[in-house]
Order: C-alpha cells, then structure tokens, then sequence
C-alpha cells in the first residue's frame, strides 16, 4: 500500500511538473509572439538590444538608423537593402533628398503616402524621361537635426555621388523632444536609443517571460511639467546653430541647396488660432502643446536666420501654408500628417523648388 501511494506521489509530482513546464513553455512562446508583433523581430535576434523593428544599431554618433530588408506588411513599411524606406531613386536620375526624424519618414502611413513618395511620384510624372527626377526618403523615426546631418554623410553619400543631388531637405523635431525628454541632463550626444530603444534595464537577451516581468518593473514615465522654464534651452540651441552651420557649408561647398522645413505641430500656429479649440485632440495635446510651442519658436527661428545668411539656405514655412486649411484633416495625431497632409506638403515642395529654380539643373 505504502509503495502504491509513495508512487502515485512521484507520479502527481511528476505531472505537475509537467504541467507547469508545460505552462510556463506556452507562456513563452506566446509572449515571444507578441514581442515579434510588437517589435517586427523575434527577441532572440534583437541582439543590440533594440526594440522597434525597423531599427539597428550603427557604429557613429547617432546611434542606430533604419534596419537594412525591414518588411512590416500591416504597417505597410518597407525599408530596402539599403537602408531606406521605400524605393530607391534610379541609378540614372537626380534625386531630391528628405532628411529628418519620423515626419519625413511617414510614421502612421503606409510607403507610398508619405510626402518624399508623393513628392517622387510628382516629380516622376512631370519630367520627362530625359531628365528624372526622384525623390529619397532618408528620414529616421526620433532623429535631431545633428542625426540628420549624419545620415547625410555616412549613409547617404556613401550611396550617392554628390552630383546626383538636385536639392536636400530638412525637418526634424526631436531637438526639442530630447530637451523635454532629458531637460537638465541634456547634451548633444543624447539620443532617443536610450529610452526607445537600447535595453537598459539589463533584460535578458532571449527570455520573453522575464523580459516582460522587468518591463513591468519600470517606473511610470514621469508626468509632463507644465512649464518647461526649468531646464534651459541654451545649449540645444547652440548645437542646432552648430549643425545649421554645417548645412551651410555643405551647400555653399558644393552647390546643393538645402531647403529647411519648421517643427509644425497639429493646431493653428501662425493665423485662424482660434479655431484651435474646435480641433478634435485639442484638449488631449494640450500639455505637449504648452512643454513644446515656445521650443518650437525658437528652433523655427533659427531655421529662418540660417536661411537669411545663406543663399543656398531656404526655408519653406509650412504653417502658414496648412494655417489656410482644415489643420484637422492634415494630422492623424500630434505632429505626423495624414495621407491627405502628406499630399499637401509633397505639392508644396514642389511648387516651392520651381519658384526658387531649384529644379533647373535637372534640365
């Protein structure tokens, strides 16, 4: 009798176990899944530690960049071999060049409805086939302007001769979004990789259970300040300053203009302000509306004065122009266009750079 309950013991045991194995195995390969989802890589692969799917790290200052073949069908994002989203200018066109963070980049929509694709389309259409000219989208979600001048040099111009350059673009906001984010511990080498991206809860590198369980562990994201007079908006500008500068002789160097775009939020900004309050998120984005309105005056400012002291600095003022329309329908969250904004900056473009004759060298 003994023997018989001491082995169904070792069998209860035995199965139990199992089962929790059994369990904790499921558990793992669920939450791997939803990692996948979530991230557009199995966590076993994101060996740098990176936790967007259509990031990788780099060896430079910024950090990391595009991930080279990314493909997420349901997002309709597709970064080529290269490491840029969507297509690859032909090799026998000029290209006009869309620098900056996640609005070039077209965060929320698909390839083909982002501005630097509308505006390649337009451009396909209306020259002919003796003198294409496309268009590259070489933006990168979380990039500063500083990152952006680096994608120019490292990725860009490794790909491309300088002469197949008609004309850059430039619209980035996370100068400002880095501020607020690190205010006092603010430098110029700060990134997004170390909240967004890089891992730096020291999770481990291929369990999904306890990946998740540190997760958990983090604090809530500090609540938005009111104000944003605590931390100094000195330095940032001086590094901007320092990168505009460098635009500036890159394009006085070799003859390429750069045409800079300002941080433009979703509300009303230069005129029909008071049709801010009907907008449909006003109430919802308000506490960035007030961190980040003063920021974004003095970095526009600063683009504007850059493209008064050079000549082939131009500064294209999208508020004013999505200030005459129905900013609700531009924007499908705080700062990245729809469809329908994309359509309307892509045209914008374009009739901008023939009535500054940015497009005759293509002839």
């Amino acid at each position: 009798m003994k023997k018989s309950d001491n082995k169904n013991k070792i069998i209860n045991v035995a199965l139990f176990i199992s089962s929790t194995l059994t369990s904790i195995l499921l558990l793992e390969i669920s939450l791997q899944v939803v990692y996948l989802i979530r991230s557009g890589t199995w966590l076993s692969e994101d060996r740098a530690a990176f936790n967007i799917g259509y990031t990788a790290p780099v060896e430079d200052r910024r950090q990391y960049s595009l991930r080279s073949g990314y493909v997420n069908e349901e997002l309709g994002i597709v970064v080529n071999d290269q490491g840029f989203r969507g297509s690859l200018p032909p090799s026998d066109s000029k290209m006009i060049v869309t620098l900056g963070d996640s609005v070039p980049f077209g965060a929320g929509v698909k390839d083909k409805e982002t501005y630097p694709a509308v505006l390649g389309q337009l451009l396909k259409d209306e020259y002919t086939s003796s003198h294409k000219i496309s268009a590259l989208n070489a933006g990168v979600p979380s990039y500063n302007f500083r990152q952006a001048y680096d994608r120019l040099q490292y990725d860009v111009l490794n790909l491309y001769d300088m002469e197949a350059i008609l004309a850059i673009t430039v619209q980035a906001a996370n100068d400002m979004s880095l501020l607020t984010q690190y205010r006092q511990d603010w430098s110029p080498d700060r990134t997004w990789a170390d909240v967004r991206w890089h891992n730096s809860w020291n999770t481990p590198s291929y369990s999904a259970i306890l990946h998740h369980l540190f997760l958990l562990t983090k604090p809530k994201k500090e609540q938005l300040q009111e104000k944003h007079e605590s931390y100094s908006t000195t330095k940032m500008i001086q590094t901007l300053q320092s990168t505009l500068n460098n635009f500036e002789e890159f394009c006085s160097v070799n003859k390429i203009p750069i045409i800079l775009m300002p941080v433009d939020m979703f509300y009303y900004q230069t005129k029909n302000i008071s049709q801010n309050q009907q907008l449909k998120r006003w109430d919802e984005f308000q506490p960035y509306v007030r961190i980040w309105d003063e920021i974004a005056k003095e970095i526009n400012h600063e683009l504007l004065l850059s493209s008064e002291r050079s000549d082939c600095v131009f500064f294209l003022d999208t508020r004013v122009i999505l200030d005459n329309l129905d900013r609700g329908l531009m924007y499908h969250d705080l700062i990245h266009y729809s469809p329908r904004g994309n359509k309307i900056v892509a045209e914008s473009l374009l009739k901008f750079m023939r009535r500054q004759n940015l497009l005759a060298d293509s002839q």
